[in-house]
């Protein structure tokens, strides 16, 4: 189930997100595309939770780490473009970047349900979604 939720978010993101001309576009598109993925498909919540809890378990673990290496490298993929391209400083580690951004994609859901009431749970994950984009969109080298 996990891999088949995984497939179709993909082709959701890939759908909406990777059609732009350059690879910036491309990566700050990713969070808006993931707010629109989480107001259609609401399990995708449970899924990332899930997700994490089997990934703990020996037999199932290689499988969600790759799913979430699959993630990691997308975005890494972006971030590399971008600095070849010009659009974000040669001097960032894409790999790392890509984890972070990755792993607080995840953690603003978590937090969001911690910290938010159940009825406003979902609008301050896209709260905190556009929050991030705009700290990547301030890494953006200026053009000249």
């Amino acid at each position: 189930m996990l891999e088949e939720k995984q497939r179709q978010w993909l082709e959701f993101v890939r759908q909406r997100a990777l059609d732009k001309p350059r690879a910036i576009d491309r990566l700050l598109a990713l969070g808006p595309a993931l707010i629109r993925l989480h107001r259609q498909d609401p399990s995708a919540f449970s899924a990332q939770r899930l997700s994490r809890d089997v990934a703990r378990l020996p037999g199932l673990a290689g499988s969600i780490r790759a799913q979430l290496r699959g993630w990691i490298d997308l975005v890494a993929g972006l971030i590399s473009q971008a600095q070849r391209d010009g659009d974000l400083p040669a001097h960032l580690d894409a790999a790392a970047l890509a984890a972070i951004l990755v792993a607080a994609t995840d953690g603003l859901k978590d937090l969001s349900d911690i910290l938010d009431p159940p009825s406003r749970a979902r609008r301050g994950f896209e709260q905190r979604m556009q929050h991030l984009t705009e700290l990547v969109e301030a890494l953006r080298e200026p053009r000249p």
